[in-house]
Formats: structure tokens, sequence, C-alpha cells
């Protein structure tokens, strides 16, 4: 029969085992609380893609009356627009195939971030969790968008990029 010490010294390692772990739960729900709470105030929409711009395609995403527009590729444009429009090609399209796998293993898209700019080139962040952990992943806005609509979330946009926004109304 274990001593009454024993026991107790068990019961009190089990006791602060619970309250570490409890504290570590907390501190991630707070963490990814306070990130999607700060990407809510932050959205933008996909206004659409102009075939037509020269000399590529150009995305526009707009918040109210104030907006960004960037160029991309004609493989990109096509990918965002089969997301637009729901349709789909033959065969799986690079980000279908990543979305599909997404799904497989059981991860979803928190969020999506246009996050700056550098010598006029947008960068993003996709916010990625399998219900135990978050990852954020540095991605092209392009990405971004094919992979949001097959989402179906929303797009965000950084607090800092916001004044960089023309007037478009």
């Amino acid at each position: 029969m274990p001593s009454r010490k024993r026991r107790n010294t068990k019961n009190a390692f089990l006791a602060v085992l619970f309250l570490v772990l409890l504290a570590a739960f907390l501190a991630k729900s707070y963490t990814a609380n306070k990130i999607v709470h700060e990407f809510s105030n932050n959205t933008v929409e996909l206004d659409g893609i102009d075939m037509r711009y020269e000399p590529g395609p150009v995305l526009y995403f707009s918040r109210g009356c104030d907006g960004i527009k960037m160029g991309i590729t004609n493989d990109q444009a096509f990918s965002i627009e089969e997301g637009l429009t729901k349709e789909r090609f033959a065969r799986p399209l690079t980000h279908d195939l990543f979305f599909e796998t997404s799904g497989a293993f059981k991860v979803n898209l928190i969020y999506a971030k246009i996050d700056s700019i550098t010598e006029g080139v947008y960068t993003a962040k996709l916010l990625f969790s399998d219900g135990y952990a978050l990852r954020e992943i540095d991605s092209r806005p392009s990405d971004m968008a094919a992979l949001t609509l097959r989402f179906k979330n929303k797009f965000g946009i950084s607090g800092d990029l916001v004044s960089n926004m023309t007037y478009i109304c």
C-alpha cells in the first residue's frame, strides 16, 4: 500500500500538470482569438479580375470605396476565376489539389491576409489549423486568393496597407 506522503506528492504533481496544461490551452486559445479578431477588423472584398489589362491580368481588392490592384499571371487568373465561378476544370489545378489534400488531413484555413508591399510587390500570409496547432505560411496574394475562394473564407488586409489603398468609387 502506498504511503500517504507518496500519494500526496502524486496528487500534487497531477494538479500542477493539469494547471500547466490548462494555462497552455488558455494561452493558445487567447492568441488564436486575438489573431482572428484583429483579422476580422480588416477584411476586404475580391472585386474580380481584369483580364484585358496590359501587360497582364490584374486582381482587384476593395473595402468600401478604397481598393488595391495587383498584377498576376495568366495561370493564376485562370485558377482564381475557377474559384470565383465554382466551375471546375477537367483535371484538378494545383489550388484544387491543395484544397482537397487539406480537407483529407483536416487542415482548415483560418485566415488569409495581404500583409505587406515591398518595392511594389504585395505579400500575403495564410493561417492554417489542424485543430491543435496554428501555422502561418507566406504566400503570394494570387495563391492566397485562389485558396481562400476554395475554402470559402474572407480576405484580410494588414492595417498598415489600408493607408496604401486608393479611392476607386
